[in-house]
């Protein structure tokens, strides 16, 4: 099974020297601290990219400037002065010069050490050469996107001059947005087995609340498109809104929905002085927690017919329009804002039942938002109702659009089959899910896929990193010699990528790629 966290894996190993040095906490480092004190510290130098569980961060000053001596030190001496304040303590390896060496005791200024340790020479140094503390690192805390936190004794250290563990997850989520043609899993949603949601009946005015221009609502039982009854609407112009509220119900998850309709029945378009009775954005819509947290959505005049029962489709996703903070998950709020450019006589405006949907509906549109994800259709059907057997597969439509944006679109929708349910059939780019550790549905070529995509973006991110930095450059060389060993190496490595994606873009097919060149 593939997850996100078990790619992450293989890509580290496919590129190799990604855990280019690995050390470990020698104390507690906490959020607020900016100097780490570490195993072997000598392993890190300046510039390093370092993890710690999932913290990035650059190595600034390595190792730690310590204090100063504050009067000669000849190679024979186990005893010397320094600047009070030191931070040195027992045991700490400390650096003069190229000299290494391990503090046996420690005073306010004055430190008693062994000298030329690990094969260093003792030698003579002067007032006011720089101590360093060899195990202390300094760090600008959380690099590349990262959170600060705290770490605890004995967490890992990882240099990470290649990538962080976050980077290659990201490239590997990029990779699942970018190769959506080859990744991509069978789509479908069937009018006879999809879950529809009921937000309201509209069959009793009083749970609604009408305000600014809106009149109150009354209820018809004889003038209906579904259930008992239906609403009457209208208004007395003044401010132009006529607003109806619904927090009446129960909280309603819509996140796995796709579709809100309603069925809405609006006067003439103009009366007899040839004034229209709503602007051309003729009704918003407000999902959400409440009047200060919702999400916002249009119908459009156009997508009305005049004295005539019309469902509207709106696709969840149109909601762009956002007022405080909500989601989807828990409904408890909508509103229905008519902006009317004359009264509205009572009963001339209604609405009828509101429900969410996993299919869209044939309407007066042309143009049908696909949900999140999917790129590519092979089969609509108009089924005449969500039971019935009775269907109509219909050619003339086409899709357009990527992945995350893609439109059905209808040439024209015969008045007959309008208000009907669609069966839509086709492919859906792999879900990106938010946990890295949930199974992808994928299979083993689309996940090769996956994984050369994402190394592949890595590395041209890399070069061009390299290319841009004389710094950078040496210390990628430095720390991975058998990785990068000069330009023309970096050159040849660019070269492939680019071969490599040709070849993805042109036949689609898992590339396999010698990993040691």
């Amino acid at each position: 099974m593939s997850t996100i966290a078990s790619i992450t894996t293989k890509v580290k190993n496919k590129l190799g020297k990604n855990d280019l040095l690995t050390d470990t906490l020698a104390a507690a480092f906490s959020s607020s601290d900016v100097v780490a004190t570490l195993t072997d510290g000598q392993r890190f130098k300046k510039g390093d990219i370092v993890e710690i569980n999932s913290e990035a961060m650059e190595a600034i000053v390595a190792p730690n400037l310590s204090a100063y001596l504050s009067a000669d030190l000849t190679s024979s001496a186990t005893n010397f002065g320094i600047d009070s304040g030191h931070g040195i303590a027992v045991n700490d390896l400390i650096k003069i010069g190229d000299e290494l060496l391990i503090a046996t005791a420690t005073a306010a200024s004055n430190i008693t050490a062994t000298r030329g340790e690990q094969g260093t020479d003792a030698a003579d140094h002067d007032d006011n050469d720089p101590v360093f503390i060899v195990n202390d690192i300094k760090f600008k805390r959380a690099i590349r996107g990262t959170t600060i936190a705290d770490h605890s004794s004995a967490d890992n250290v990882d240099v990470k001059n290649l990538f962080t563990t976050q980077e290659i997850e990201d490239e590997i989520k990029n990779a699942l947005k970018d190769l959506y043609p080859d990744v991509a899993i069978d789509f479908k949603v069937d009018p006879k087995t999809d879950q529809m949601i009921l937000l309201n009946v509209v069959d009793d005015a009083s749970v609604w609340t009408e305000s600014s221009d809106a009149t109150a609502p009354t209820d018809d039982t004889s003038d209906k498109k579904s259930g008992t009854g239906s609403v009457n609407l209208g208004s007395t112009f003044s401010a132009g809104t006529a607003i109806y509220t619904l927090d009446a119900f129960s909280a309603i998850d819509a996140s796995d929905m796709n579709y809100l309709n309603i069925f809405i029945k609006m006067p003439d378009r103009v009366d007899a002085n040839d004034l229209p009775f709503l602007d051309n954005d003729a009704v918003l819509i407000d999902l959400g927690v409440d009047s200060s947290n919702f999400k916002q959505a249009t119908i459009k005049r156009s997508e009305l017919v005049e004295n005539t029962w019309v469902l509207t489709v709106t696709a969840l996703k149109d909601f762009a329009t956002n007022t405080g903070t909500t989601d989807f998950t828990a409904l408890t709020h909508l509103a229905l804002t008519f902006n009317e450019k004359i009264s509205i006589t009572l009963g001339d405006l209604k609405i009828d039942k509101i429900w969410f949907s996993k299919f869209p509906y044939a309407s007066q549109k042309l143009v049908y938002k696909l949900p999140t994800r999917v790129f590519d259709i092979d089969t609509v059907k108009f089924y005449k109702s969500e039971e019935s057997e009775s269907f109509q597969e219909v050619a003339n439509w086409q899709v357009l659009g990527k992945a995350g944006d893609a439109n059905l679109i209808f040439d024209e929708i015969p008045d007959e089959f309008k208000g009907w349910p669609m069966y839509i059939s086709g492919k859906k780019a792999a879900d990106i899910p938010s946990s890295n550790a949930t199974t992808l549905d994928i299979d083993e070529t689309q996940e090769e896929l996956v994984e050369l995509q994402a190394g592949i973006n890595l590395l041209e991110s890399q070069i061009q990193q390299i290319a841009q930095s004389d710094k950078l450059s040496t210390t990628i060389q430095d720390s991975t010699s058998s990785f990068i060993d000069n330009w023309r190496v970096l050159n040849q490595w660019k070269d492939r990528l680019k071969d490599l994606k040709s070849k993805l873009s042109t036949d689609g097919k898992a590339v396999n790629i010698d990993w040691s060149r």
